[in-house]
């Protein structure tokens, strides 16, 4: 386990790439360009990043952006709410680690940097600041200007794998941070509590892991109740519908970049699950 979390360690370099930084500024430039159309929005971590796929469906973004903690999907919904006149659903995307995960108690500072410096996602973090710093200084030459923002919705299509990180450090970590006894999920029942006052309808996407992810999660004796069931209980008090497909038998190996990231057909699966959820049509009709 030790050297394969040194391993990880050294591939966190990833989270300064300018892949990273991009992809988060497209994302904000395009949400501000087209936030007054925007009817359907995900948001979340890397798994919403590449699990919705807004191209089937009409008038919808993915504001995914990885390392999203609760926190930060809290604040960039209160930050962008009133721009989006349009919004009638609202996908967020939960995963085992987010109750626990708390990315300001973290040693991610470039990931906090990059959050803060395209966003205005504050942390109180002093680390953070130098880290805006070196960034915005490394992309200070970063143009966009060819990007057509009026097609743009947030989806960039990517074959690689995110991070070669071993699936049991995957698992360990995700484990690590949903047993944490800081409790992020309050942040997700003020969003709800938002969206009813607003009249917007509010889902919650588990999104599917890789059969190798789904084998060395059952080595903890832990069901789906055992790692979800603040969140279940709220969805089932509040009407909240909620799809859960953590271990489910309908995506396969090729649909996965890594243990629990998809690909682009795996994305479109998922997507087609949470359109039927929710009651809305797809552009695909395969």
């Amino acid at each position: 386990m030790l050297l394969k979390l040194k391993q990880y360690l050294k591939s966190f370099r990833y989270h300064i790439s300018r892949h990273v930084f991009a992809e988060a500024l497209l994302k904000k430039n395009g949400l501000k360009r087209r936030a007054h159309e925007i009817e359907i929005l995900a948001m979340g971590s890397s798994h919403c990043t590449r699990g919705f796929d807004p191209n089937l469906l009409k008038n919808a973004y993915n504001l995914g952006v990885m390392d999203q903690d609760l926190y930060t999907t809290h604040w960039l919904f209160n930050h962008y709410i009133n721009s989006l006149k349009s919004l009638k659903h609202l996908i967020l995307f939960y995963s085992m680690h987010s109750q626990g995960h708390e990315l300001a108690k973290t040693k991610s500072f470039k990931t906090m940097a990059i959050h803060h410096s395209v966003f205005g996602v504050p942390y109180p973090v002093k680390e953070v600041s130098k880290w805006t710093r070196a960034i915005k200084h490394r992309f200070k030459t970063f143009n966009d200007t060819n990007t057509n923002y009026d097609d743009f919705n947030g989806y960039i299509l990517d074959v690689r794998e995110i991070r070669p990180v071993p699936v049991e450090f995957r698992v360990f970590h995700h484990l690590k941070e949903n047993k944490r006894p800081s409790k992020q999920n309050y942040h997700i029942f003020d969003i709800g509590k938002e969206c009813k006052k607003r009249g917007i309808k509010l889902c919650i996407v588990i999104a599917p892991v890789r059969s190798d992810f789904i084998k060395e999660l059952r080595k903890s004796n832990l069901s789906d109740k055992d790692l979800f069931d603040d969140i279940f209980m709220w969805c089932r008090k509040n009407n909240v519908p909620i799809l859960r497909e953590l271990r489910s038998s309908n995506y396969h190996w090729d649909d996965f970049l890594d243990s629990d990231h998809l690909n682009p057909k795996g994305a479109k699966k998922l997507t087609k699950k949470i359109a039927k959820l929710i009651h809305l049509k797809t552009n695909d009709p395969r």
